[in-house]
């Protein structure tokens, strides 16, 4: 309850503010808020865009809860994200499979290369000592531009005024259900997975006990190196 209480307590002020930096610039903050509320939330169309946006940053916060659970500070989800989702594109471009297959790899791809770009971080760590924090902030700047220099130059769209890479293959989309993407249910089943990973299995209570106080875990037997 009160974690609950006090992410409340953080909505609360910072439409607070808002309002406050509204009433300043001249505008009504309830009607902005309200204009707001029913964008976003005000029929089964604009709840289900809002969901639809809000799934990378959803799954993003997780694979963040897990770092930050088990000890390390990582802060490297934006260039992870990137090079996730560049590494799924490169196969939707390259790739010709089926719906039932493709889908399925690029999500492995995805994973392999959002993991493979902290595995960097975690590599220095362990051979130089040197401090996931900064790495990992230095590794998201590398993957931006990294990643526009991809979408200029070897993947650029030569048909698109922006740069862009050509859409990948259609058996590469998600299905969507009317207004529903499909996404948006795999991402509440990924938001359900975790909690049951954090809070019911041991590898959940590993690295809460990693991130909690590495020294009693090590003596208790978890592996915290590995975590």
């Amino acid at each position: 309850m009160g974690k609950f209480l006090n992410a409340a307590l953080g909505i609360v002020i910072a439409l607070f503010i808002g309002a406050l930096i509204m009433l300043a610039q001249g505008y009504d903050p309830l009607a902005s808020y309200a204009a707001l509320f029913q964008f976003s939330l005000g029929s089964p169309y604009a709840l289900a865009t809002t969901l639809k946006n809000a799934v990378p940053l959803v799954l993003t916060g997780l694979s963040a809860a897990i770092a930050f659970a088990s000890g390390p500070v990582n802060l490297g989800q934006p260039g992870q994200l990137i090079m996730g989702a560049l590494a799924a594109t490169v196969g939707g471009l390259y790739l010709d499979l089926p719906p039932w297959l493709m889908i399925p790899v690029l999500a492995l791809l995805a994973m392999a290369g959002g993991a493979l770009w902290s595995g960097l971080a975690a590599l220095l760590r362990q051979a130089f000592q040197m401090s996931e924090f900064i790495v990992t902030l230095m590794l998201n700047i590398i993957a931006d531009y990294f990643a526009l220099w991809v979408i200029t130059g070897p993947l650029k769209d030569a048909t698109a005024y922006s740069p862009m890479t050509p859409p990948i293959a259609r058996s590469g989309w998600l299905p969507e259900f009317g207004d529903w993407n499909s996404a948006i249910f795999w991402m509440l089943a990924a938001v359900a997975l975790m909690w049951f990973l954090y809070n019911r299995t041991r590898a959940g209570y590993e690295w809460r006990m990693g991130g909690q106080n590495s020294l009693f875990a090590r003596l208790g037997g978890c592996p915290v190196n590995r975590n």
